[in-house]
């Protein structure tokens, strides 16, 4: 069957206004999913509706302040004159809309079950306003039949087309944007099939249809387990690694070199964001309820949600090998985002070590350019420092991510400490000691001979 052949009066009129610009696009949450994807749209040529229920968030939009890291205040200045983007939250603005985007939080709760509220309160929003032959896609990550489960009863009341596309962002990447990210799209029927792919191939480089909505959800599911369990892996390796006293960054290089069957991932503090914590757990979930477990899945989690303890455990046995309680420790932790360049702190690890450094009575500071402040877990608001302010004073430096922003040489030239989580500096000097290479733990005590003799 030709799935790109024939159709009926209402996928046809749609169809001429996707190719013609003239559908009006509505985006559903405005945040690194959705206005990144709004922007895109109107680049391509569409009148596009941003919503959010923030209010707030809504009107420091109208005055030309983005939400996000990855869009500036200027970029939403440009589009903002221009006319073609209206920003609301008042779902009776949307009933002119064609095409619905929907990019909302799907969090977990305590138990680890999905949270799909943002999506069915989306849901709600879209069948109280659509017309009778819109295009609704969901793009936020979730769980597979989702899509069928929240919107597919629309067509008992309206006809709409239906396509679940997950968002591939990837916040402070300046290689891969919307436009060069391969989409996936997955529909159920032969009309949504023609409405999606004609709308997507309208905004991105290249269109990946598959099979159904259940299989483009298992998609996004299956890339953030595989990175989730081959991270968990390496940061296992590296736990063996100290024990048998190997360097775990010379083995990895080794194991590169190969050119086929292996892909390099390397160790670090576990893993944040948004996807890669909780997909795995919403894969779990979906598979119990179809009456199994993956021990796989459950402990790559384990493993990564105890990283950061373990990297505490190591910071304790540096500071006493120089003879430094923690309780009267000064530390500073670079890197606050989830991940190098990044302004977003929603699971980060670096922040959990932040706090329970804390919580064992040290003093302790960050360093990152991206993330201002932080709310640690006294409830106070903490303001980030600069490399420039690591003082003598300082007992121990610890290194948890990556930025554009680093300055090596400034980092080098602290007369402090280092404990290099992700072997950042791949230095050899006597004040660095490195994750996954035990010998490095005699800099320890090298650095306080050399201290005690100034």
């Amino acid at each position: 069957m030709n799935l790109d052949q024939g159709g009926n009066s209402l996928d046809s009129q749609l169809l001429r206004k996707i190719k013609s610009k003239q559908a009006i696009v509505t985006v559903i949450g405005l945040g690194y999913v959705g206005l990144p994807l709004a922007l895109r749209c109107l680049t391509c040529g569409f009148k596009v509706i941003g919503f959010d229920t923030d209010q707030n968030k809504i009107e420091k939009m109208k005055a030309g302040q983005s939400p996000i890291q990855d869009i500036s205040d200027y970029q939403l200045q440009e589009v903002l004159k221009q006319n073609h983007f209206s920003l609301t939250t008042n779902g009776g603005d949307l009933k002119n809309a064609d095409i619905f985007l929907v990019c909302v939080p799907t969090p977990l709760k305590e138990n680890y079950e999905p949270d799909i509220s943002f999506v069915k309160a989306a849901a709600d929003i879209i069948f109280d306003c659509c017309k009778e032959d819109c295009f609704v896609a969901l793009e936020s990550s979730t769980y597979p039949g989702t899509t069928k489960q929240v919107f597919g009863n629309f067509n008992e009341y309206k006809k709409i087309f239906l396509a679940y596309s997950p968002e591939r962002v990837d916040p402070g990447n300046e290689i891969y944007e919307v436009k060069n990210t391969p989409k996936v799209v997955g529909t159920d029927d032969p009309e949504s099939y023609k409405i999606a792919k004609a709308f997507y191939q309208s905004i991105v480089d290249k269109v990946h249809i598959v099979t159904s909505t259940e299989v483009a959800e298992m998609s996004k599911l299956l890339e953030n387990s595989f990175r989730s369990i081959n991270i968990a892996f390496m940061n296992e390796m590296a736990e063996i690694c100290e024990h048998l006293k190997i360097d775990i960054w010379n083995t990895i290089e080794a194991a590169a070199t190969k050119p086929f069957g292996f892909m390099k991932f390397t160790p670090g503090v576990g893993v944040g964001g948004h996807c890669i914590p909780l997909d795995p757990m919403y894969l779990e979930w979906a598979a119990q309820q179809a009456g199994h477990s993956s021990e796989f899945l459950n402990l790559a989690h384990r493993v990564n949600k105890g990283q950061p303890q373990r990297i505490v455990n190591n910071v304790l046995e540096i500071l006493t090998q120089v003879d430094k309680p923690i309780k009267t420790s000064r530390i500073v932790v670079y890197g606050m985002g989830y991940k190098g360049n990044s302004s977003d702190i929603r699971e980060s690890k670096s922040l959990e070590i932040f706090n329970l450094l804390y919580l064992l009575g040290a003093k302790v500071d960050y360093i990152d350019e991206n993330v201002k402040s932080i709310i640690a877990c006294d409830g106070h608001s903490y303001e980030g420092i600069t490399i420039q302010e690591v003082t003598s004073d300082c007992d121990l430096l610890i290194i948890t991510n990556d930025c554009n922003q680093c300055d090596y040489q400034a980092i080098q030239s602290v007369d402090v400490l280092i404990y290099d989580v992700i072997n950042l500096l791949k230095s050899k000097r006597k004040n660095v000691v490195i994750y996954g290479k035990k010998d490095s733990y005699q800099n320890c005590q090298n650095f306080q001979k050399e201290s005690l003799s100034i």
